[in-house]
């Protein structure tokens, strides 16, 4: 998944949507979009991430890697060497092991109520869902579990069955199972990549853009002047323009990975 569509970014540069533009900028789409997930230490798309290791903190608070967390599948705890010599880790249960998993608003972290993370080294392993998607509306194929959702039409489908808590349009939930999807039974993907992120995205391939040999003549940007003879070179340079887009979402870098 692209944090921008290629018409948003199209349409940002202000040029034509055709196939030939599309290739020639789609490398700097992937390096502006890889920038970006370097520099917030983030993979940012959704995906699931299966028994990542964690260091038990001795708190009920675990921050991880990845987020906006999305769906926590299973939290292991490490219980030993057995007599094959092989690692044995337990299943915390719902109920039986702690009261409930939260997930704060912020979603970077999870707290178990009534339950205290064993002080460790990688004495965890974490199996969740967590990152942004498209925010499409699904009228064909089936939604995928991990994924959030809100109902955007329903006939036939039962959503209960997957882990909402009714069939009333607008219910958000997160999908525990998988349903085809229609025009008469949809849902809409939540969890957007923010506005902030997508605008340094098309900035970012907007001055890759304007660096390329065919596009050298910057507005706005300062010109130095080599003159030697009657021959005169024009070199456009804004040597901190990228770091000034990349420090405008500072705020969304995850310092914990």
């Amino acid at each position: 998944m692209s944090l921008v569509t290629n018409a948003a970014y199209l349409y940002y540069l202000g040029v034509s949507q055709s196939e030939t533009i599309t290739n020639t900028i789609t490398p700097l789409i992937n390096s502006a979009e890889k920038r970006v997930k370097e520099f917030l230490n983030r993979d940012l798309e959704w995906t699931a991430y299966t028994d990542e290791l964690y260091d038990g903190n001795g708190k009920s608070k675990l921050t991880l890697r990845q987020f906006p967390i999305i769906y926590v599948s299973t939290i292991k705890e490490y219980n030993g060497i057995d007599s094959n010599d092989d690692e044995t880790w337990d299943t915390l249960v719902e109920h039986t092991d702690y009261d409930r998993l939260i997930i704060p608003i912020e979603a970077f972290c999870i707290y178990l109520d009534n339950y205290t993370f064993t002080s460790g080294d990688q004495n965890y392993k974490i199996t969740y869902y967590a990152g942004y998607t498209a925010g499409n509306t699904l009228t064909t194929g089936s939604c995928v579990v991990g994924k959030k959702y809100r109902i955007a039409a329903h006939s036939v489908v039962d959503f209960t069955t997957i882990g909402s808590s009714s069939n009333t349009v607008g219910t958000q939930f997160v999908a525990t199972g998988t349903a085809s999807m229609s025009v008469s039974d949809s849902l809409t993907e939540l969890i957007a990549v923010p506005e902030d992120i997508q605008l340094a995205c098309k900035k970012l391939v907007a001055l890759y853009w304007r660096s390329t040999p065919a596009n050298q003549n910057f507005i706005g940007v300062q010109s130095l002047s080599d003159s030697a003879g009657s021959a005169s070179n024009n070199i456009n340079i804004d040597l901190g323009a990228e770091q000034r887009i990349l420090d405008s979402i500072e705020h969304h870098k995850a310092y914990n990975v």
